[in-house]
């Protein structure tokens, strides 16, 4: 036997006994290419086969392609439920199938998302909502509030179909700062699930402040007062800002004010210009004519309060309102 003859046998014996795995390398792979997720949609059999999950199987032997697409890989979730499906978990049913596994090629995703048939809301859903549990919460109007998002689900959240309806549970003592929430999810009345989130609401509203600073026992007048727009993230401090201008003219400064800081109501008291037992003048207006008579204040008062005054001519008791320490007008 020559050397060549010999060669060439022993070349043909090696092709032979090449190792499955080596052979397989040879043929034409088959390509099944895996998707991030799937979907079952209304009435389905209990199993979901790969040729539905696959988004394409081709190529290599054409009888291994419809035995593929024929290959149950997973359980249809429960309505509203998700599952996962690995690549390596299909390529263990393909080889417990008695298939060919070393001729095919998985492609596409690492991890399949299985949902069962449902329905979804998305973040921004549930976001919405979460503001109209603040507004109704706090009756503020929609331009008074600011909201920021700084934690929520990452992605929809996917529930069973029928009648959806969502409530906001607040999990902290204000709605102002940062509050955290939980989004609950109901199907026919039936909680389903919730979803976390957390928010910084802030109230956008108008403050007075001083055009100028004022000292302890000024009496402040309209013309010290100014507006600013602020964010009030703390319902401590937003309950104790000034906002009635009519209350704050004429009141007495207790602690310094600065300029353009906004008015507290604890920084001011109520500056009584007239004591009780004072005497002032009452001015009577009827008809045409305005007379003056004397009166004697029952109570102490502030500039504007109506109260109670006695006549000193007739021992009447009316009521007049309080224009300054020594000057009332009749009212009633």
């Amino acid at each position: 036997m020559n050397i060549t003859f010999r060669a060439a046998l022993l070349t043909l014996a090696a092709a032979l006994t090449l190792a499955p795995a080596a052979q397989a390398e040879l043929r034409e792979k088959t390509i099944v290419r895996l998707p991030e997720r799937f979907i079952v949609d209304g009435e389905h059999s209990p199993q979901i086969l790969l040729g539905e999950l696959a988004e394409k199987i081709e190529g290599g032997d054409p009888a291994l392609c419809e035995a593929l697409r024929k290959l149950p890989v997973a359980e249809v979730p429960e309505s509203g439920e998700k599952g996962r499906l690995s690549p390596i978990k299909v390529l263990r049913d393909i080889r417990a199938a008695g298939l060919d596994y070393l001729s095919v090629d998985l492609q596409g995703a690492r991890l399949i998302e299985v949902f069962g048939d449902g329905q979804t809301i998305a973040p921004a859903t549930m976001v919405e909502e979460l503001k109209k549990h603040i507004l109704r919460e706090s009756g503020w109007t929609e331009d008074e509030v600011s909201m920021r998002v700084l934690s929520s689900p990452a992605e929809t959240v996917w529930l069973p179909t029928g009648e959806v309806g969502m409530y906001v549970n607040r999990l902290t003592d204000q709605y102002q700062g940062t509050a955290r929430y939980d989004v609950e999810f109901y199907i026919n009345q039936i909680q389903v699930g919730k979803a976390p989130f957390i928010v910084a609401t802030e109230h956008k509203r108008t403050v007075y402040v001083p055009t100028g600073n004022l000292n302890r026992g000024d009496v402040i007048s309209a013309g010290d007062l100014g507006q600013r727009v602020i964010y009030v993230d703390n319902q401590q401090i937003d309950q104790q800002l000034a906002d009635d201008p009519e209350a704050l003219v004429g009141s007495r400064v207790k602690t310094p004010l600065h300029k353009n800081e906004p008015i507290r109501w604890f920084e001011i008291e109520t500056n009584f210009v007239l004591q009780r037992g004072n005497k002032a003048t009452m001015v009577v207006r009827t008809g045409g004519l305005t007379m003056h008579t004397s009166v004697k204040a029952e109570k102490r008062a502030a500039l504007g309060d109506v109260i109670p005054v006695k006549t000193e001519d007739t021992k009447q008791i009316v009521f007049a309102k309080v224009l300054a320490s020594d000057l009332v007008e009749f009212v009633r």
